[in-house]
């Protein structure tokens, strides 16, 4: 016979087996619904995680699809959008991706690097340098990162934050051929030959056939043969000309070649590589002026003139003018030859402002009228957005120069440039 005692406990241990069952159940209903909702989700996500993975291996233009896909169910999604925006920058199309990039904010390296590089395929100097600043501030050892940030430097005419950046980019394993060349750009820019050659043959002791470097092989060579020109090596200078021939006959490599010849004393070898510069580009005006003073030489005053002459008009710079001059004096035509000396020396006049702006643009970059020149030049180039934000900020505070006014209406409706010589020489 079951005593109370008994008969409690039993109960007791159902009720309790019973709580156990229905908490069992309860709990696998939450795993169950947990599992169903993470299926859900990773169902949702999955073309997401397929635009990463493709852009990551490489495959732009699939990580777009995916990216596409993605944001035709949510559109808002920053996410994706970031996806599309680096895919498109790496397809070549950095106007898509700068319109996404302005609307949703970036928010790691990778994502502010896509960003600058957006710009940069604009040539949008001004807007991808605080980007490649802030890049190289989240991750100073990217050489990447490092590179553009110096070409951007040069472009704005920052050389002595330029040399600071190649620098950086010199300490790096595997990138001081890189860096050297970056930085014998920079020497070259400010006139300083010696500093140039010395970094030149540290990037050739490092890369003797001038590869994997950031121009192509036989650009390098020819830049390194025109700096050893001007600085009086010619010999050494005609050697590297002639491997930047083989590599690529280039009409400035021919007639760089002739002036290093022309400088030994063969005459007859500067005459025919200039001529070949004459024929791989008829408007190469140094090759031009070489062959006219040749011919003046040989009392040819003739051919000398016929080299002088482009479409039936000699150009309009000093030297080409002066030679023109020399040879109606050779020839006896007195009045003739007057003329172009007065254009010789009006066109001198006008070189030598320009030289006076050059020299402001390296002296003081940060100037006014040092940005306004850099301004007119990328207008004058066609970089008709990089000109409208220079001008942008430089009338930020209302004030306008009528000179800036001028130009500010011309990149506005990408018309006709005021003439630089409205520009007070005072200015500079």
């Amino acid at each position: 016979m079951t005593t109370v005692a008994e008969s409690a406990a039993v109960t007791i241990g159902s009720r309790q087996r019973s709580r156990r069952r229905r908490w069992l159940f309860a709990m696998a209903a939450l795993v169950a619904a947990a599992a169903a909702t993470w299926a859900v989700l990773e169902y949702q996500e999955r073309p997401l995680l397929h635009a990463a993975r493709e852009f990551q291996a490489g495959k732009a233009a699939r990580a777009l699809a995916w990216s596409n896909y993605y944001l035709e169910g949510r559109p808002d999604d920053s996410r994706a959008q970031m996806w599309k925006a680096r895919a498109l920058v790496e397809l070549n199309r950095p106007v898509e991706a700068l319109a996404i990039f302005e609307r949703v904010n970036a928010a790691s390296f990778d994502e502010v690097h896509a960003w600058a590089k957006a710009y940069l395929l604009q040539q949008q100097w001004t807007r991808a340098l605080p980007l490649l600043t802030l890049a190289a501030n989240l991750q100073p050892a990217d050489a990447d990162v490092l590179h553009e940030l110096t070409t951007c430097r040069i472009r704005m005419g920052l050389l002595d934050e330029a040399a600071d950046s190649a620098s950086r980019l010199t300490r790096l394993p595997g990138q001081e051929a890189r860096g050297w060349l970056l930085q014998a750009t920079i020497h070259n820019d400010v006139g300083d030959y010696l500093k140039t050659i010395e970094c030149y043959r540290k990037t050739l002791a490092l890369s003797p056939d001038a590869t994997g470097l950031q121009l192509a092989p036989h650009e390098v060579f020819l830049q390194f043969g025109l700096v050893l020109l001007n600085a009086g090596q010619p010999a050494e200078g005609q050697v590297l000309l002639r491997r930047s021939l083989a590599l690529l006959p280039t009409t400035d490599a021919a007639a760089a070649l002739g002036n290093a010849l022309s400088l030994a004393g063969d005459s007859d070898g500067a005459k025919a590589a200039w001529q070949r510069a004459v024929e791989l580009s008829p408007s190469n005006l140094s090759a031009r002026e070489a062959l006219a003073k040749a011919a003046m030489q040989d009392r040819d005053f003739a051919a000398g003139k016929r080299w002088l002459t482009i479409n039936g008009q000699v150009t309009a710079r000093s030297s080409s003018a002066y030679l023109m001059h020399r040879l109606l004096t050779l020839e006896g035509d007195q009045a003739a030859a007057e003329a172009w000396a007065k254009r010789a020396d009006e066109y001198r006049q006008r070189e030598q402002r320009v030289t006076r702006m050059d020299e402001l643009l390296l002296r003081s970059p940060r100037d006014y009228w040092s940005n306004v020149i850099r301004a007119y030049r990328f207008a004058q180039a066609g970089n008709w957005p990089q000109a409208a934000d220079m001008l942008k900020a430089l009338t930020a505070d209302g004030t306008r120069d009528p000179f800036v006014g001028k130009l500010a209406e011309a990149v506005r409706v990408r018309g006709p440039l005021p003439s630089l010589d409205e520009i007070p020489a005072s200015r500079f």
